[in-house]
């Protein structure tokens, strides 16, 4: 029993795990260059 509000299928749910686990690594690549972006434009204030 669950208290979502429709029902998950497995199939789908197993899908999206799997995209998950592909573009999660992009994900931590695109942080880690805003973050960087982020440390050269304070280094660039007055």
């Amino acid at each position: 029993m669950h208290r979502y509000g429709f029902e998950l299928r497995p199939n789908r749910v197993s899908e999206l795990v799997e995209q998950l686990a592909n573009c999660h690594p992009l994900f931590i690549q695109d942080v880690q260059k805003f973050c960087q972006f982020l440390m050269e434009l304070e280094r660039s204030l007055p």
